[in-house]
């Protein structure tokens, strides 16, 4: 039920389609076609990586955090 009403969604606008959100994944959630913007799945289980670590701030939190996003770890560090 969640997972339908706190949906993470990528702006289509903003995205820059660079696929750091669909590696950084921990649960392989978001997927991404050739020349798409990624699409996130129904499996989140809202760590919020994809969501504090976008260069581009293009996806956006459905629920008030009050603004806070993690960045304790640079994204290179997952890709690594």
């Amino acid at each position: 039920m969640n997972q339908k009403l706190l949906h993470l969604k990528t702006d289509d606008a903003e995205c820059k389609s660079c696929s750091i959100c669909v590696k950084l994944c921990p649960v392989h959630n978001i997927t991404m076609a050739e020349g798409k913007t990624p699409e996130h799945g129904y499996n989140c289980e809202y760590c919020l990586r994809c969501t504090s670590l976008c260069p581009h701030g293009a996806i956006s939190c459905p629920f008030n955090y009050q603004g806070k996003t993690y960045h304790a770890v640079k994204a290179k560090e997952f890709l690594k």
